[in-house]
């Protein structure tokens, strides 16, 4: 019996080698293509990985075009919304109304927190053309022009329409959405794993080089960590109020998070909001929400969302807020020293 023992175990140990040195092996055959672009007002930076060099780097090179592309029909200024709210399209369908419906959606969640139809008013204020520098800010009636749009977007039966003067503006829900196309399409594509990074918006699919499928994301505030967690085929999105803003003459400063009953940037208990969500659309969109309605509120939010959800949030006197009972998040979060 103790050959029969020792055969056992040598085979056991043979079994773990060969297990280990094939995990070697695989890693080595994984190759890593990556892509930067300037898209959607920031600075994307894409890792596909896929076995084989030159198969990685075409689908790197297809994830830069599916970018451009969402840019462009996410677009307020000069893509298909642009043409939708001026009149030269009278509807539309596929990924641009299925990203509008769930941001209509959080808009109901949210009791009007996140609006998509607040175009007029992100336009007069264009922070994101304005950041770091000093300018006025719109004058009240200005502001009270802008809200006094009337209208609605609608979406029936996979159909996008926008009826009355308001106009549709998806740019706080558009690079979520962009994050989780592009990881379907890179799968379906033959990825084995990759990182989308579109700045504020990160989205991990499938498994990295060393066989592992949790990602370590740090999530920032003004370019600082304050947390890191473990992301498994999810997105992270994060608003705060460091990211974007101006100055005024009277060094008042101005974030490009609008609040949609004042018109002006939201009053918050946060620095940032991360959210953590398998779709990126709702994430996007939910980060901004819950910056808004602050911790009670969103907490609310969660118990109804037909998305399962998470936040990691930096509040203004310095404290980390997690979720308890986390689904989306991979294990403990750790807290960034100091925090």
């Amino acid at each position: 019996m103790k050959g029969i023992h020792g055969r056992r175990a040598a085979l056991s140990v043979s079994l773990i080698a060969f297990l280990t040195m094939f995990g070697i092996f695989a890693a080595a055959c994984t190759a890593e293509a990556k892509t930067v672009v300037y898209a959607m007002d920031t600075v994307s930076q894409i890792r596909i990985y896929r076995d084989g060099k030159a198969e990685a780097e075409a689908l790197a090179e297809e994830a830069e075009t599916l970018l451009n592309r969402y840019d462009a029909l996410f677009s307020a200024q000069s893509g298909d919304i642009a043409a939708l709210n001026g009149g030269r399209l009278t509807s539309l369908s596929g990924e641009a109304a299925e990203t509008a419906e769930k941001a209509l959606y959080i808009k109901e969640l949210s009791g009007g927190a996140f609006t998509p139809e607040l175009g007029a008013l992100t336009s007069l204020w264009n922070v994101s053309a304005l950041v770091g520098t000093v300018a006025s800010p719109p004058t009240d009636e200005e502001i009270s022009a802008a809200l006094s749009k009337t209208g609605r977007a609608e979406v029936n039966g996979g159909v996008l329409t926008v009826a009355g003067d308001i106009e549709l503006d998806l740019g706080g829900i558009a690079k979520g959405a962009a994050c989780s196309y592009i990881a379907e399409a890179m799968k379906r594509g033959g990825a084995s794993g990759g990182i989308i990074d579109l700045g504020g918006n990160i989205g991990v699919f499938g498994k990295k080089p060393d066989g592992s499928d949790v990602y370590r994301v740090a999530v920032t505030c003004a370019g600082e960590a304050y947390a890191y967690i473990g992301v498994k085929d999810a997105c992270v999105s994060v608003a705060s109020s460091e990211l974007r803003w101006f100055s005024d003459g009277d060094g008042n400063r101005y974030h490009h998070i609008l609040d949609p009953d004042t018109g002006y940037p939201a009053e918050s208990e946060f620095y940032a909001v991360a959210v953590v969500c398998r779709d990126g659309a709702y994430a996007d969109a939910l980060s901004t929400a819950v910056f808004i309605v602050g911790w009670d509120a969103a907490l609310e939010m969660r118990e109804h969302c037909t998305e399962d959800f998470d936040i990691v949030a930096l509040t203004r006197s310095g404290e980390v807020k997690v979720t308890e009972n986390n689904k989306v998040i991979n294990g403990a979060v750790e807290t960034a020293p100091g925090k």
